[in-house]
């Protein structure tokens, strides 16, 4: 029988085995898949050709990506997973910590599961017009594959998605319009923590960086955001689908001056690119659910 990527089934867990309990999600695509390294001994024995009995499985990496346009329910599972903490009375904070999941994922003639999972880089981003997408790189520690059939019998939110008209961007106490824009959340994880194991040993959080580009009208009213002081401006990312709205503020917004350029008879724009800073008490980014 021919798989077909329609029928495929995708869902998150904390602990294992999957269960009725598991988090189902509805995604774009995935790539999660185990990458094996092979070693061969490569020794002088009197001839060019290297033999199969010296060569043995080095390591085993799970690592890929998955892409999704969540709802509002989707959205609360994946926050704590992407910044480390529990949401606590509708707001999600950075942690230090990373919170550790399962993975599974029904490709019709098998379902896999993946074991030890963690998100080292999370990228939420818009395009107008478009909708607003999740790109959660994903690594995790084992694989292992089960009968068809043996995914959970689990029930997809019916709740849509965001799309770019639900955004406002706001930069300097300024309300801004914005044709484009990526927000992304890099934990640094440390991929190649194997020790004496074929598989990783621990995949820890080693730093962390956040960024947001946008692209924006060059206006008399934006002139001053191509080349703002070093002190850096406030800002935030707010998404109102007109029920649920995240908020998403940040620290400090800092940017290297980027002058805007004409490239023709179209509008002149201006391409930022902020680093987000901890100011104060305020982490990086935090998220409020209203």
């Amino acid at each position: 029988m021919v798989s077909q990527g329609y029928a495929a089934k995708l869902a998150f867990d904390a602990v294992l085995p999957f269960d009725a309990s598991s988090e189902p999600f509805e995604f774009i695509s995935e790539s999660l898949a185990m990458v094996q390294t092979h070693v061969n001994s490569q020794g002088i024995r009197g001839t060019r050709s290297r033999l199969a009995d010296r060569t043995r499985i080095a390591t085993e990496a799970i690592t890929g990506n998955i892409l999704m346009r969540p709802t509002v329910v989707e959205i609360d599972r994946l926050l704590p997973r992407i910044f480390g903490a529990a949401t606590v009375a509708g707001v999600t904070d950075l942690s230090d910590s990373m919170i550790e999941f399962q993975v599974m994922v029904d490709r019709v003639a098998k379902v896999f599961t993946y074991a030890g999972c963690r998100i080292p880089r999370a990228v939420i981003q818009g395009t107008a017009g478009g909708p607003i997408e999740f790109s959660l790189d994903i690594e995790g520690e084992t694989e292992s594959i089960g009968n068809a059939g043996t995914f959970p019998s689990l029930t997809i939110d019916t709740g849509n998605m965001y799309v770019f008209s639900d955004l406002t961007l706001t930069l300097n106490s300024v309300a801004t319009e914005v044709s484009s824009f990526a927000l992304t959340i890099d934990n640094m994880l440390d991929t190649g923590r194997y020790m004496n194991s074929v598989t990783r040993a621990e995949i820890p959080a080693q730093d962390r960086q956040v960024t947001l580009t946008c692209e924006v009208p060059y206006t008399t009213t934006n002139v001053g955001l191509h080349d703002i002081a070093i002190a850096g401006i406030s800002g935030s990312l707010a998404m109102n689908n007109g029920s649920s709205t995240y908020t998403y503020a940040f620290g400090n917004l800092k940017s290297p001056a980027n002058s805007p350029v004409v490239g023709g008879k179209n509008e002149l724009m201006l391409s930022l690119a902020f680093d987000v800073y901890k100011s104060g008490a305020n982490n990086e980014v935090r998220v409020t659910k209203s």
